[in-house]
């Protein structure tokens, strides 16, 4: 699956990315998506880095239609969704959000 650059930066405006509340099922259609290396600055160090993430298109979240996106930079989420992207195809997944920052865990459901 993929989506071009100048496709995702149309999209990255206002409140057009999606958010999680912990505790909180999400429910989330996954249109499309691409691996991508994103630089961050890393507050303790000041310094850049490259961080693997996940770039998802969804175009339905909690059941109403949508255009938003959704950058997955957490190890543990793309470990969740791994089975659901490899099939390369679009599918819908119940995500909820437990803990916050370095502890946060998801459990992600296929619907």
């Amino acid at each position: 699956m993929g989506i071009s650059k100048e496709d995702l930066n149309d999209m990255k405006t206002g409140e057009q990315f999606v958010k999680f509340v912990a505790g909180k099922p999400k429910t989330l259609h996954f249109l499309e998506w691409n691996k991508v290396t994103q630089d961050f600055i890393d507050e303790a160090t000041g310094k850049t880095k490259k961080v693997p993430s996940v770039v998802c298109v969804i175009n339905n979240e909690d059941g109403e239609d949508v255009s938003k996106v959704l950058t997955i930079t957490s190890k543990r989420l793309i470990s969740e969704l791994s089975s659901l992207l490899l099939m390369n195809k679009p599918f819908t997944a119940e995500i909820t959000q437990f803990g916050a920052g370095f502890n946060t865990e998801y459990e992600v459901k296929e619907m």
